[in-house]
Order: C-alpha cells, then structure tokens, then sequence
C-alpha cells in the first residue's frame, strides 16, 4: 500500500468517527454557545460531503448523520438566534439555521 492509499485511508477512518464526535459535543450541556456553532460548521462540513473525489458508500452513511444531527441541533441553534447577547453568533445561528432549512429539510 502506497503512502497515499495509508494517509487517505486513516482520514476516511477519521471521517467516519466525526459525526459520533459531533454528536457527542452538542448534547453535552457545558459546550459553550461559540462552540456549539463550531461543531454545527463541522457537521455541515461532513454533510456537504468531499470534494474533488468520488462519493463512497461511507460518505453517504456520513451525510445521512450529519443530517440528523443537524436537525437535532435546530432548537439549540434557535436560542442562540434569539437570545444570545453576541450579534456575530446570533447571525451565525441564523445562517446554519437557513442552511438546514434549505439543504437538509
């Protein structure tokens, strides 16, 4: 097996374990708000899938998680849309909040 085949074989293990890791930070109650937008741009990430590569059977599987963690994550991503006292994160929610709303359904 060549160098390239080893590395892109431990990222596509590495992307497989993302939305369990994902998952695991958002439903923690002590993820702070700013990092809770982080984790959604991460999850939005493995949901638009890769790019410049062929889509796989894993990256599909990949896609359907983000998406229901996406959707698990609207309530939380609404209160800070409507109650955080920081303008850049409430405009943050509101975007991913738009992006859910027309990208995954």
């Amino acid at each position: 097996m060549s160098d390239d085949q080893r590395v892109q074989k431990i990222l596509r293990g590495a992307i497989a374990e993302m939305p369990s890791t994902i998952q695991s930070a958002l439903s923690n109650p002590k993820t702070s708000p700013s990092d809770r937008l982080k984790w959604v741009t991460l999850a939005i990430r493995v949901f638009q899938g890769p790019s410049g590569r062929p889509i796989t059977d894993d990256d599909t599987e990949n896609k359907r998680k983000a998406a229901e963690i996406l959707k698990a994550a609207v309530p939380d991503l609404e209160e800070i849309r409507d109650e955080h006292r920081s303008a850049s994160l409430r405009s943050a929610a509101a975007q991913y909040l738009l992006f859910i709303a027309n990208k995954v359904g």
